[in-house]
């Protein structure tokens, strides 16, 4: 396997550890419930593109798979608007470099990751300004598309 996919598997296993931990967050802060109902959903797709991933990455690298939790301390400085921008342009350059290294299966699981990710942005994106009175003051959500 190409090492530039182990790679891109490893930092995409982290990315949604990441985002897992930011939606925790966010999940715990939230009154609103359309606000609480998108993000228990999208926890929900989090936590399943991880398993995912961890197949990926069992199934086609000879790497261990990477810690699963983050501390809230080191999540302190990120949102979850810029964390899932970077999740759609490593899970872009998954795809290109899972197709040129042949890994079909790789390259499906990465598609329909991207698909769920680009949904998300889309619904943070539209709704950040409407969210973010009721967000943490730290506004975790992002209100810009801010590149990580």
């Amino acid at each position: 396997m190409s090492q530039n996919v182990e790679q891109l598997l490893q930092r995409a296993y982290a990315a949604e550890t990441t985002a897992i931990g930011l939606l925790r967050l966010q999940l715990g802060s939230a009154v609103d419930p359309a606000f609480r109902e998108k993000i228990t959903e999208y926890l929900t797709e989090t936590r399943w593109q991880r398993k995912l991933l961890r197949a990926c990455i069992v199934n086609f690298t000879e790497n261990e798979v990477p810690a699963a939790e983050n501390d809230e301390a080191e999540l302190a400085g990120e949102d979850l608007l810029s964390c899932v921008q970077y999740q759609i342009r490593l899970y872009r350059q998954l795809v290109s470099e899972a197709q040129k290294a042949g890994l079909d299966v790789v390259v499906e699981a990465a598609r329909e990751i991207l698909v769920q990710e680009r949904a998300m942005e889309e619904w943070l994106d539209v709704y950040a300004e409407v969210f973010q009175g009721i967000m943490p003051a730290r506004n975790a959500i992002g209100s810009s598309r801010a590149e990580w």
